[in-house]
């Protein structure tokens, strides 16, 4: 067992100031991001159920317009509403062109 999860679920002793800085961290993050967009969508193409490309596209966004953001299980969190929507949006564009040039590349090729 690694040293992180024997401190975290084990019976290793963690000292009050780690479990205290703990704490202030984890309440900063969430007084700071509360607002969550998720990262699961249903996926519009044959197969998955849920979309693979949209996580990485919702990233990508949140990097490239440079708003901070945090990712929580199946979701991303920012810090304001107007934030969100600039990264959705920037994240759809992004998509739809990675799915355009995924259905150009089906294409059957004509002889």
């Amino acid at each position: 067992m690694s040293m992180s999860k024997r401190i975290l679920f084990g019976k290793e002793p963690l000292p009050e100031s780690m479990r205290a800085e703990r704490q202030r961290n984890l309440e900063r993050l969430q007084s700071q991001f509360t607002v969550r967009i998720p990262t699961r969508r249903k996926n519009p193409f044959y197969g998955r159920r849920w979309d693979p490309m949209w996580p990485g596209c919702l990233a990508r966004a949140a990097r490239d317009l440079g708003i901070e953001s945090v990712h929580v299980n199946d979701g991303l969190f920012v810090a304001s509403d107007s934030d969100a929507e600039r990264i959705k949006e920037q994240a759809q564009k992004e998509w739809e062109e990675h799915a355009r040039r995924l259905r150009k590349a089906s294409e059957p090729i004509e002889f």
